[in-house]
């Protein structure tokens, strides 16, 4: 993607929700941390324009692809999605064939081929993919 691209996936996606500054950063940092994952990870799929609040979509041929990424971190855990209920129904309204879970690392100290730092009661069954990305390095291990 190129940076007209990404400015125009960013334009839509802020005027599309509007939120405040805050989250409007944090909104751009998910959609840069999306377009680096996959540009390493599969340089075929397509980012879908029309980015729902929470998650991220991503085309690959005919199917949909939801992706939803949190930072990897070292302590602490953070809400990921309540309830299976809620990935069922989020894959079942916009029509989507799998969701992935992408644990960003920004830091240099992380090692990104190991389980170290992936949240112990991390709800595996909700994710049909699990992977972790390490932004600096431009790396991608692949967890499930």
């Amino acid at each position: 993607m190129n940076p007209t691209e990404f400015q125009q996936l960013v334009e839509r996606s802020v005027l599309q929700y509007p939120q405040n500054d805050h989250l409007q950063e944090e909104r751009i940092i998910e959609l840069a941390d999306l377009v680096h994952f996959v540009h390493n990870f599969r340089p075929s799929l397509r980012i879908n324009q029309d980015q729902p609040l929470g998650f991220n979509i991503v085309e690959e041929q005919e199917d949909r692809i939801g992706v939803i990424l949190r930072e990897k971190r070292l302590s602490g855990d953070q809400d990921l999605f309540t309830s299976d209920e809620d990935l069922a129904t989020l894959k079942r309204n916009e029509d989507l064939k799998s969701i992935w879970l992408v644990l960003v690392s920004s830091s240099l100290h992380t090692n990104n081929r190991s389980a170290e730092g992936l949240p112990s009661d991390l709800p595996d069954t909700y994710f049909d993919h699990i992977f972790s990305f390490d932004f600096f390095t431009q790396t991608v291990c692949q967890f499930k």
